[in-house]
């Protein structure tokens, strides 16, 4: 295969993205295996929770990710034509056809990786195929389903992560609001990219990020697994890091008007960034060396974004 098809498909899913989508993975993973043991917090444990099963998991969710993104472009191809004609498939790299197949084989690999954990896995596998076609075939465009798809497909995939877990615990559920708020609060964002946006979708998004850090925050200094100032402490490096590759990028595309670049480098930093929540949690389970084995993935989709487009 020719090196320039290759990139191409490199292009067309995205590899810094790819890597958020694993640490949601172990975030959840720490979030169920945090449930089992929570009458202490195994801080140096860490290791224990590593194991095959997480492996498929990180390899489905790269396979429903990347179909998923695949799709984003094979729907999204004449529109850009016209907005992002560098993308594989309006230059020409990859036809729209070659496009549609990759997008079933990295499908079926997401899918069947994730029935060799368990059927639960497996299951929630095949929600994310219809999540991920839904969103790009019906609730794309509009302004509120769009946002609401995208953090709810974030959210099943950080329940494909609990999914390690043969017990269902009901506290599961109230931890996805943060993928969803944060993955919509980027979404809004994202929608200023192409063609600029002066009014509410960035402040309202800054609103999200700003709820979602406090929200973790919160529980971390709530939790009864040890002392919650404690956990509180280990948070805060994280915190710090989050307002400043986050929060100060999105402010700098509200003080500058909206303009699209200034907006390109805010939803890059905040995709990016899903690596910095999914490590806060984390630590608020398995304690801080489990959130910075996830922060350790930070440096890898940075480099990518460097070299593959984010948005």
């Amino acid at each position: 295969m020719e090196q320039s098809k290759i990139r191409g498909f490199l292009k067309l899913v995205r590899p810094a993205n790819i890597i958020t989508a694993w640490s949601n993975i172990l975030v959840g993973a720490a979030i169920a295996y945090g449930t089992l043991n929570e009458e202490s917090l195994p801080m140096f444990d860490f290791i224990n929770y590593f194991n095959f099963d997480i492996v498929l998991l990180i390899i489905s969710t790269s396979g429903l990710y990347g179909g998923g993104i695949v799709m984003n472009d094979y729907f999204d191809a004449n529109l850009d034509a016209k907005e992002r004609p560098e993308r594989p498939i309006p230059k020409g790299l990859i036809s729209k056809k070659n496009a549609l197949n990759f997008a079933i084989v990295l499908y079926t690999i997401g899918v069947i990786s994730a029935f060799c954990v368990n059927i639960f896995s497996g299951i929630i596998a095949c929600s994310l195929v219809g999540l991920t076609l839904i969103y790009n075939t019906f609730s794309k465009h509009n302004s509120f389903l769009g946002p609401l798809n995208m953090g709810i497909c974030r959210a099943v995939n950080w329940l494909l992560g609990m999914s390690i877990c043969s017990t269902f615990f009901s506290s599961f559920l109230l931890w996805l609001i943060i993928p969803l708020l944060y993955i919509f609060g980027i979404t809004l964002v994202s929608r200023s990219e192409v063609i600029g946006e002066k009014g509410n979708n960035l402040i309202i998004g800054v609103g999200l990020y700003i709820f979602v850090i406090l929200v973790i925050a919160l529980s971390g200094l709530s939790s009864n697994r040890t002392t919650g100032i404690f956990i509180f402490f280990m948070l805060m490096p994280f915190i710090i890091y989050f307002f400043h590759k986050v929060l100060k990028p999105t402010l700098l595309a509200i003080n500058g008007g909206g303009k699209p670049e200034l907006v390109m480098k805010a939803v890059k930093s905040a995709v990016i960034g899903v690596i910095i929540v999914d490590a806060s949690v984390a630590v608020i389970f398995l304690g801080i060396i489990y959130g910075v084995i996830i922060l350790v993935l930070m440096p890898s989709s940075i480099y990518l974004s460097k070299r593959f487009a984010v948005t």
